[in-house]
């Protein structure tokens, strides 16, 4: 996903969600929130996490799932799982920022487990450590990229773990995750980037030359 400002603006961030992201050690999924990104088992390993008032597992977006998470939220009792809705595309790299961790979880589907999620690449050009359960060509990627942690799809267990070994690592060995992320993504991704922003330019002009 390549995120490019239209007008060259910031879009302040709500008050309540700066409050958040300022305080606590935010893990963040962004993006749809449907059958296959596998939320049970985000929402089963922030259960495991409860005990660490200082995380939050911040869920941004929407999708099929979202009401399924808001009881399980309130049945499970889960105040440090924050389900913050969909928010405009421009203002998302300053969520990113603002984050101590970006999250991907996916099912382990065969077709699913050939593909690079796009918000890999949008996460690593972020320059945030990367917390993943997901199997496949995705996992391949931030394992080759050493900008983050990864289990197995599905996994909540070894989930958890990694929220909570990173949570315990030092600012600056995060520090150095996210610094190899950005490396990767402009040794693997950044022409592709360019190219979709080009395409994106020119099918908006195109009716100015008809």
């Amino acid at each position: 996903m390549c995120i490019r400002d239209r007008n060259n603006t910031s879009i302040a961030l709500p008050e309540q969600i700066n409050t958040l992201l300022d305080n606590y050690f935010c893990v963040v999924f962004a993006g749809n929130l449907g059958k296959a990104q596998s939320l049970d088992t985000v929402v089963d390993a922030a259960e495991k996490l409860s005990d660490l008032t200082d995380i939050k597992v911040v869920l941004v977006g929407s999708g099929s799932e979202l009401e399924w998470l808001k009881n399980q939220k309130d049945t499970r009792n889960l105040h440090n799982l924050e389900i913050v809705g969909r928010l405009p595309m421009e203002s998302m790299p300053s969520v990113y920022n603002k984050s101590d961790a970006l999250l991907v979880t996916l099912t382990d589907n065969e077709i699913i487990n050939l593909t690079i999620p796009s918000k890999i690449q949008s996460y690593l050009s972020a320059g945030k450590p990367i917390i993943a359960a997901l199997n496949g060509e995705g996992a391949k990627v931030i394992q080759d990229s050493k900008a983050g942690l990864i289990s197995e799809a599905g996994n909540s267990m070894k989930l958890e773990e990694n929220i909570r070994y990173l949570y315990l690592l030092s600012e600056p060995e995060r520090d150095k995750m996210g610094k190899r992320g950005i490396k990767y993504f402009h040794q693997h991704f950044n022409m592709e980037c360019q190219a979709k922003t080009l395409t994106e330019i020119l099918q908006e002009n195109v009716g100015l030359y008809e």
